[in-house]
């Protein structure tokens, strides 16, 4: 009978300490830190008290990026949309993504796999843009993609993330190395 009272006082505990996480009432570290402490370790008894919902939340949000990154592939390469349309679409899915975006950041959740989207998305409109307006001029593809790996590499110093930051340099570099090829042909 102490023994399953005690189980209860636990699970309580448990619960109540996933509840100060989820509120953000204490930093996520210390809540992971109590959820050991008082669990004693046992990662059953910590899997127990999360709420699987969030896990599939997280999930659905992944998914519907993930249908997002299809579809504007698709769209861009796979269909004759108008071009009202497809520009319409690409600004509503990037939209959308920066929306998640700011939902993840909100959550304190990675941000990572939202921003990688939305940057390909941008990136996929914008040379479609050029395609579509300025197709004779190479130099504004330049200006364009530059402009791309620019904005990467801001997101990549301010939010710490080396990805960016890496792309951003090699972009400029293979944008850099092309136009010299360019020039010297």
């Amino acid at each position: 009978c102490v023994r399953i009272i005690n189980e209860t006082r636990k699970k309580i505990i448990l619960n109540e300490i996933l509840y100060w996480k989820q509120t953000r009432i204490l930093p996520e570290k210390y809540c992971d830190y109590l959820l050991a402490i008082y669990s004693e370790g046992d990662i059953e008894l910590q899997i127990a008290a999360e709420s699987p919902i969030k896990k599939g939340h997280f999930f659905l949000i992944e998914i519907l990026i993930s249908l997002i990154l299809i579809t504007a592939l698709i769209v861009n390469y796979f269909t004759e949309v108008k071009t009202a349309m497809q520009m319409s679409l690409f600004i509503f899915f990037i939209c959308v993504l920066l929306g998640i975006t700011y939902y993840q950041h909100q959550k304190q959740k990675p941000m990572l796999y939202p921003l990688i989207a939305t940057a390909f998305v941008l990136l996929l409109m914008s040379v479609r843009v050029w395609e579509l307006f300025f197709y004779s001029q190479t130099l504004f593809l330049y200006v364009i993609l530059s402009c791309n790996c620019f904005l990467w590499l801001i997101i990549g110093k301010r939010l710490r993330y080396i990805y960016f930051t890496v792309a951003g340099w090699l972009g400029g570099a293979v944008i850099l190395c092309h136009l010299v090829h360019t020039a010297f042909k």
